[in-house]
């Protein structure tokens, strides 16, 4: 009888060994995935900063980039700075107060691609642009989180910010 309760034990046991095998493995893909994710995010971010413009041909390659690892969106936000001035009682300039006024992706993508053509979106030195990936749907290591009844909230992958800088393209 020690013996079948012995066997029982060492098969539970391999089964459980080969489970959290798998689950390791789905992990460090997702984490591989997510990694690339974000080196791709940052370097469209970045590419934007120094060109002072979301080009196109950038914007086509990012998300072919994105799209082609998964089921993911992509929302792009510009804040772009307004500067007004700041008046006294007699209508005197006393100094400046700054404002952002803040663009979303839909009309980011609206000014960009018209149903006739397509355009750069230009943008000003000091002006904030930050893209956003985000899970959609679940992977592999979800459902064995589910399983588990481990946290399933995790879908933003990447939120990354640059400031336009002072460069000219050449």
């Amino acid at each position: 009888m020690d013996e079948h309760i012995s066997k029982m034990w060492s098969y539970v046991l391999l089964v459980a060994m080969m489970v959290v095998g798998v689950y390791v493995y789905l992990i460090m893909f997702d984490r591989t995935l997510e990694n690339n994710i974000v080196d791709k995010t940052a370097k469209f971010v970045n590419e934007c900063e120094t060109t002072g413009m979301i080009s196109t041909s950038n914007y086509n390659r990012f998300t072919k980039d994105i799209y082609e690892m998964g089921n993911y969106s992509i929302e792009l936000e510009y804040n772009s700075i307004k500067s007004y001035p700041k008046e006294d009682a007699n209508g005197n300039v006393i100094g400046f107060f700054r404002d952002y006024y803040t663009y979303n992706n839909k009309q980011i993508l609206d000014a960009m691609f018209t149903e006739t053509e397509n355009y750069d979106y230009t943008m000003k030195t000091g002006d904030i642009l930050t893209a956003k990936v985000r899970r959609e749907g679940t992977t592999k290591v979800h459902l064995f989180r589910a399983l588990f009844n481990l946290d399933l909230s995790e879908t933003i992958i990447v939120n990354y910010s640059g400031t336009i800088g002072n460069n000219t393209v050449r």
